[in-house]
């Protein structure tokens, strides 16, 4: 009852859906991890790109073991 009370109200409300929804910006920062990381960056930026509400950036850590320009090059 409650869910058709809020479709109701939602329904009423004048132009409340033909407002497009603002894009949201998300930063997913990966790297070196016991994980399959790659993957599930992959799977997040897939996810979230394809709905169409976020705009996805990555930024991706260097492997523990990279030398020190690598690691001063991330810095910004």
């Amino acid at each position: 009852m409650l869910r058709l009370c809020l479709l109701l109200a939602l329904a009423a409300t004048p132009g409340l859906a033909d407002k497009p929804s603002p894009t949201l910006s998300v930063l997913v920062v990966d790297g070196m991890n016991n994980h399959d990381w790659p993957r599930a960056t992959r799977l997040r930026r897939g996810i979230l790109g394809n709905s169409g509400r976020f705009t996805v950036d990555v930024s991706t850590s260097p492997a523990a073991d990279a030398p020190q320009e690598e690691w001063d090059r991330r810095r910004t």
